[in-house]
């Protein structure tokens, strides 16, 4: 099931690589052809018989369309979760040297194929190997070593803040969209961990905070590949958020937890031998408006305010009550179509602390 969501997850990412390697290519093609055509000029030399444009471009858009599907692939496949605890610098510097290195083998291999294809030889003719062998001890072959670094440093760092900030959050940060407060309809989760302080006491600080963050770190993916959004990190609390045809869609939101608690369940045997427990959790969902905007001067985030945060939080400290895990509001039942995979359990009206109204409230199991 995750590596279909995985796949679903990876291919938008891959197809944005693929792009900005093309325009990056392509620019370096161009940049060195009119370059030529600048020098070739007072040193009387005629760049046509000695440079042949349409052969480079050609040749730079295929080595830039395979190496960014390849390196893409090993980033969203392998790389962006083997790497995931470590710090932003080691990661960018670990990315950037092994790519760097993937780079001069897939330039070499473009030299080859540059070669060989245009010249109707064989790879390993001797004229090719000579061709080949010239070019990677020439000036144009480092700089295009130097400009593919620069190239994929910025790209490891795209990426890597991205991750930090949040699917998605970055380009709404660049495009400026909540610079100023906006309104807008989200789907909320509060994940609260079950017996935190029994769990811290019995632990200790350090290996609890250990605990934590592996149990934050298992449930990403699961939320990622739900189209969420992780909003806070509360103490042992997560609040994840949906644009609501992200939540809705599939239904994603509820998808979102039940695909958590598979994910924990598939690691038990590593937090027994670990922790000596599993984590356990509990949730509540909501949907509603909310003001979203950019506060903060040294530290920017972008924050969200309304009722539908307290409601949701609300909704989540009734599941003990109720001796469930998961519970939603009518309001959100009303926008989904659990169809055949999930039934939703009628809990009743509910009156929440510091809510005037009560609030009908519905419990959710899987079919089947």
């Amino acid at each position: 099931m995750f590596n279909q969501y995985k796949v679903k997850f990876a291919l938008p990412k891959i197809g944005l690589i693929v792009i900005g390697w093309v325009i990056a290519g392509s620019f370096f093609v161009f940049s060195e052809y009119f370059g030529i055509i600048h020098f070739s000029i007072p040193l009387n030399i005629n760049y046509n018989n000695e440079y042949n444009f349409a052969e480079q471009l050609i040749t730079t858009v295929i080595t830039a369309i395979v190496g960014a599907a390849i390196i893409g692939s090993i980033e969203v496949f392998y790389l962006r979760d083997r790497l995931r605890k470590r710090s932003l610098g080691s990661i960018i510097l670990i990315k950037s040297l092994f790519y760097t290195t993937s780079m001069f083998l897939l330039i070499t291999v473009g030299t080859f194929f540059y070669h060989s294809f245009f010249t109707g030889k064989f790879f390993w003719d001797d004229v090719v190997v000579r061709k080949v062998f010239k070019h990677l001890f020439s000036h144009s072959f480092w700089v295009q070593i130097t400009g593919w670094g620069v190239v994929i440093v910025i790209t490891n760092f795209v990426l890597q803040i991205s991750d930090k900030f949040g699917q998605g959050v970055l380009l709404d940060y660049v495009r400026g969209k909540y610079h100023e407060p906006k309104e807008e309809e989200r789907v909320f989760m509060f994940l609260d961990l079950k017996s935190s302080t029994t769990i811290a006491e019995s632990l200790g600080h350090e290996k609890y905070f250990e605990f934590i963050n592996d149990y934050f770190n298992d449930i990403t993916n699961p939320i990622i590949f739900s189209r969420g959004e992780i909003y806070q990190y509360i103490g042992d609390e997560v609040v994840v958020s949906w644009k609501i045809e992200n939540g809705i869609h599939n239904n994603n939101c509820i998808n979102c937890f039940f695909d958590i608690e598979s994910e924990i369940r598939h690691l038990q045997s590593n937090y027994l031998s670990k922790y000596g427990i599993v984590p356990e959790f509990k949730a509540g969902l909501h949907i509603g408006k909310a003001v979203a905007g950019e506060v903060g001067v040294i530290k920017k985030e972008i924050v969200f305010s309304g009722d539908v945060l307290n409601t949701t939080s609300r909704i989540q400290s009734k599941c003990n009550d109720y001796n469930v895990k998961i519970l939603v509001s009518e309001d959100l039942i009303a926008k989904l179509h659990l169809a055949t995979t999930y039934k939703a359990l009628e809990i009743g009206e509910v009156t929440l602390r510091g809510k005037q109204a009560p609030t009908h409230l519905y419990s959710i199991e899987k079919s089947g």
